[in-house]
This record gives C-alpha cells, sequence and structure tokens, in this order.
C-alpha cells in the first residue's frame, strides 16, 4: 500500500475485506498527513476501537478526531438549526433523518464550511458501505472543504434499514480505486493463518451466491450441528459447546436475530457471565428514565417494584417482591435487608434516592441483572440529572449522547448481533443458529467477528444465506 499516494489524493477509495488492515492503513495515513484529520464512522463502539488501536500504534491524539457520522451531524444541528420542528430524540424513526437533512443544509453553508476548513486538514470515512444516501449526501458537502479518503467493503453493507445504501460504482465513480489489501492481518498476528484463510474462502463463496458447506472448513472452524430447541438442554451439544467457552476473557455470541432484542435478554439470564449489547438508543433507555420522572411518591414501593422488574430478574425478585410489595420474609438476614431497602424508599426524597434503592435491590441474593449496561445508564442520568438540575429524561439523553460522541469500549463476554457488534473484534466468536441468516452480508460479518477461533452452531452443515 502506498500511504503517501492514498494521502496526498484528493478522493481515494479502498475496498478490502473484513480483518485485512483497514484501520492499520488509516493509521500510517496519520503518520503522512498534516494536520488534524477527522475520521467518522458509523457506531460508538466503532469509534472506541478505532481510537484504542490509533493509540496503541502511538499516533497523538492532536492528529485526529473520531466520532460517528450521526453524531458530528448531531453536533452542528444542535449548534446551528433555528427552528421548532426537531424531533425528541428517543423518536429514533424521526430524529436522525431530520439530523442528517439538517446537517446537510448547514454543512453547505459557505460560513460553517470556513470552520470546516479551519478545523481539520482532511476526512477519513470508514465502513462507507453502511451510509444511506442522505449520508452520503451530507458528506458530499463535507468533501468540498478537503481532500477526503474512504475505506469500505460492498459485503459489509448492513445497515440498509436506514435507507438504500450507497453504491460504490454509481455514487464514488470520481474517486481513485487503490487496490485492495490482501494480507488477513488479523488471524495471521495470532496464529491462526488457517482461520483467515477458511474466511477468504468463504467470502469468495458468498461474492458468488455460492451454498456454503462447512464440512469443508472444520480443520479451521468448529462446526456444531444441533437443534435450535437445544439451547437450554444441559444435556445437549448445544449447551455444552457454549458451556466450554463461557469463561474465555474475550468472548462474542452472535445472535442471528438483530431486530429483537428478548432471545439476547433472555440468553443473558440463562448465562449470568455473558452480557448482552445493547443498542445505542434503545428505546429502553428513555422509556426507563421517563417512569423514575413520573414515579407516584404516594406508591413509591409499588412503582419501584415494577420499576425493578424492567431492570432485572424477575426469578430473582418473585423471592422478595409479591402484589402488595415487599414479601414477608421469616429469616433474620433477610427481614434486614427488606427493611434496610424500606427505610430508603420511607427516605426517599430526590431522584438520587431512586438509584440508591435499585442499587440495593441488586444486592439482594438471587437478583440478577441481565442488561447492565442499561442499569448502568440510568443511574448516569439520574446522576447527571441531579446535578443539573434537569428531569432524568433529559439527563438520560444527555448521558446517550456523551456515550455517542466518545465512544464505547465492548470487551469481555458479550451476545450481540451484527448491527451491533460491527467493526468489532473478539478471541473467540460463537455464531448461534447460523442456518437463520438470510444474508450474505450479515452472515460475513458474524463469521469475521474472531481473532482465533470460530464456532459455528447450525442445524445443517450447509448454509444457503440468500433467501
Amino acid at each position: 500500500m502506498d500511504y503517501g499516494t492514498f494521502i496526498n489524493s484528493e478522493k481515494a477509495l479502498l475496498i478490502s475485506p473484513a480483518g485485512y488492515g483497514k484501520t492499520y492503513t488509516l493509521s500510517r495515513c496519520l503518520q503522512y498527513a498534516e494536520g488534524k484529520s477527522l475520521v467518522l464512522t458509523h457506531t460508538h463502539a466503532g469509534v472506541a476501537s478505532i481510537k484504542q488501536k490509533l493509540k496503541d500504534v502511538g499516533i497523538l491524539s492532536s492528529k485526529y478526531s473520531v466520532e460517528t457520522i450521526t453524531s458530528f451531524a448531531q453536533k452542528y444541528v444542535d449548534s446551528f438549526y433555528i427552528g421548532d420542528e426537531k424531533p425528541q430524540q428517543e423518536d429514533t424513526t424521526n430524529y436522525y433523518p431530520f439530523i442528517i437533512r439538517e446537517a446537510t443544509s448547514i454543512l453547505s453553508n459557505s460560513t460553517i464550511r470556513r470552520v470546516l476548513r479551519s478545523s481539520y486538514s482532511g476526512m477519513f470515512v470508514d465502513e462507507y458501505q453502511d451510509c444511506s444516501r442522505e449520508q452520503h449526501l451530507m458528506l458530499r458537502e463535507m468533501m468540498k472543504c478537503f481532500p477526503t479518503r474512504i475505506l469500505g467493503d460492498p459485503l459489509q453493507g448492513i445497515f440498509d434499514f436506514n435507507g438504500e445504501l450507497v453504491d460504490f460504482d454509481d455514487d464514488l465513480s470520481d474517486f481513485k480505486v487503490f487496490p485492495p489489501l490482501d494480507v488477513p492481518h488479523r488471524w495471521n498476528q495470532v496464529g491462526a493463518n488457517d482461520l483467515g484463510e477458511a474466511l477468504a474462502r468463504i467470502r469468495l463463496k458468498l461474492e458468488k451466491d455460492e451454498h456454503i458447506n462447512l464440512s469443508d472448513f472444520t480443520d479451521s472452524i468448529d462446526v456444531v450441528v444441533a437443534k435450535e430447541q437445544d439451547l437450554y438442554d444441559f444435556r445437549s451439544e448445544y449447551f455444552r459447546t457454549l458451556n466450554a467457552v463461557r469463561r474465555e476473557e474475550s468472548l462474542l455470541v452472535i445472535h442471528p436475530d438483530s431486530m429483537n432484542k428478548a432471545p439476547r435478554i433472555n440468553f443473558s439470564k440463562r448465562f449470568k457471565d455473558i452480557r448482552s449489547i445493547e443498542s445505542i438508543d434503545d428505546r429502553d433507555f428513555y422509556s426507563l428514565a421517563k417512569s423514575i420522572d413520573l414515579l407516584d411518591r404516594n406508591k413509591l414501593v409499588l412503582e419501584i417494584r415494577d420499576l425493578a422488574y424492567k431492570l432485572f430478574s424477575k426469578k430473582g425478585l418473585n423471592d422478595w417482591f409479591n402484589d402488595n410489595g415487599f414479601k414477608n420474609k421469616k429469616d433474620k438476614d433477610s427481614k434486614e435487608r427488606v427493611l434496610a431497602v424500606l427505610d430508603l424508599i420511607d427516605g426517599c426524597n430526590s431522584v438520587n434516592s431512586v438509584g440508591e434503592i435499585l442499587g440495593e435491590i441488586e444486592k439482594l441474593p438471587n437478583v440478577n441483572c441481565p442488561r447492565k449496561e442499561l442499569f448502568k445508564s440510568l443511574l448516569k442520568a439520574i446522576e447527571i440529572s441531579s446535578l443539573n438540575g434537569i428531569s432524568v429524561l433529559e439527563g438520560m439523553r444527555e448521558q446517550r449522547n456523551n456515550i455517542r460522541r466518545a465512544g464505547r469500549k465492548v470487551e469481555g463476554r458479550h451476545i450481540g448481533t451484527t448491527l451491533l457488534t460491527k467493526g468489532l473484534e473478539f478471541d473467540v466468536v460463537v455464531i448461534l443458529d447460523a442456518h437463520k441468516f438470510n444474508s450474505p452480508k450479515h452472515l460475513y460479518v458474524a463469521l469475521t467477528r474472531c481473532r482465533k477461533k470460530l464456532v459455528v452452531i447450525t442445524k445443517c452443515s450447509e448454509l444457503k444465506p440468500y433467501e
């Protein structure tokens, strides 16, 4: 890769497979670039990943600013939009299209363009295949301000729920196309060369719409043929496979259903050490915050109980609560625990007190929180609300925006989907019910999240992700 030529091109495009070093290429280009570069991507997890990789190779933070496309647009709309038609942030269906549309208009202003030119010497856009046409139009306005380098891979374009995706041939025809990267660094660096080669062969089949016979890849991929209904049967091969990897320090379990969070929450309830990754703007963040703002002080025990059932495991809470509030516990230790929570409720005089009460409920024996990120965000929103004298709902909006701009590290053991883990990598990846993927792009993204080990669980060894 000729980094100097790439960085000196007014419009440069690099298309390469997952794991072949696009982020490394970005870091090398930043070494050549003069001034400060703007780096845009699509997810807050991606922001954190890029920042960490740039830090790891010693790129000074003064050389770049990394944001999501939407957070960058949001920043300019919040600063320069004049009007009263902006939807509420929790109305995601209307809010984000509005933000992108208004940002496109704002960024076409000559004064704003001068601000951009004085702030950045150039722009990189990662994962460009996930840009909607509306986002592409916004970025086109920005391209008028400085040189632009695009990195992407059409086989990973999975964000089409935001509208029609950009077409590289039609929409980027004026870009200089550089030769694709051809070394699977992600796997070679950890000695998993065979795994990298297997994924390259699978990629070729996906590009040709060919069926994937996993039996051809068992030398490098762990393939487990099992029935879907055996997932929670502790005697099954399905369950034993998951149990064998659940202590891995870097583990990602990928569920094929990106639209329904319930299966992932249920999974975290069963496998308590594997946490569910939350969508940045899941409506539960805002609805829970709003429910605290609307707490009825005259029925606080019942209101707190209802709130707890939205956060913690029902099975554990049933040991402590009934329809009337707390159960009348017999043993001394349980009585003292209940009295401690009731004392906090009796003395509840602020939203901070609500956070303390929920914290005590979480500590009760057998009570588990399968959605730790949701709970942590709620406590942070309560803190912001108390400090700034605003509602918890407003505090939650601020908290989610802070995450959006700063990025969010996702490490440890998690269950997620392709949409939630795009751009991330884990040592061990387990794909559940791989036969249910009906998109070659989603399947490819799922397969390539691994570094050292890939486990594919499916009801049949031949995958046909084209239906």
